[in-house]
């Protein structure tokens, strides 16, 4: 398999839109990866104050990196008052489900291989939204709305793009 991380010019436009465009605060904010591959994004979100982080991964290689990629961080800054968990799960396990709700939602799936659609209907059977949550899509197609989405920002960065939903109630 393949773990293709976030280029660190994507990484900084994410965050850009985040603080600057969508005039939200990644400090002391709850933030999901999911299909992280080497937790480059939760890292950074962390590294930008969030407080919770929560990696999810299928491959044990990627957890095992991430894992080694938070120590290395904690020896660095104080992460003591951070709430960190590394999950090895397949995002669409049924069995699989968080007791948490989180500020922003990252989704980084392998590329062309789930649709918005089904990760959106999962996101609601995990229940893991706020209501004002953000919901962050990497992928190789620009992205359109979607039922139960509204796209609030859209930007293409080489050949990715970052599509920047909330939740339509």
């Amino acid at each position: 398999f393949l773990v293709r991380p976030t280029s660190d010019r994507a990484k900084e436009t994410l965050f850009n839109i985040i603080e600057n465009s969508l005039k939200l605060r990644v400090e002391d904010s709850s933030f999901l990866d999911c299909f992280s591959g080497s937790g480059s994004i939760g890292i950074e979100a962390l590294s930008r104050g969030s407080n919770c982080v929560y990696f999810i991964d299928k491959e044990k290689s990627s957890c095992h990196l991430i894992k080694k990629n938070l120590i290395l961080l904690s020896k660095k800054n104080e992460m003591v008052k951070k709430e960190l968990n590394v999950y090895r799960k397949d995002f669409f396990d049924k069995k699989f489900f968080l007791k948490k709700k989180f500020d922003f939602i990252y989704l980084d799936p392998p590329y062309r291989k789930f649709l918005i659609e089904d990760l959106s209907e999962r996101l609601k059977q995990l229940n893991i939204l706020k209501a004002n949550s953000l919901i962050i899509f990497e992928s190789s197609l620009k992205e359109i709305d979607v039922s139960g989405l509204k796209l609030l920002d859209s930007r293409r960065i080489g050949k990715t793009f970052i599509s920047f939903f909330s939740f339509s109630h």
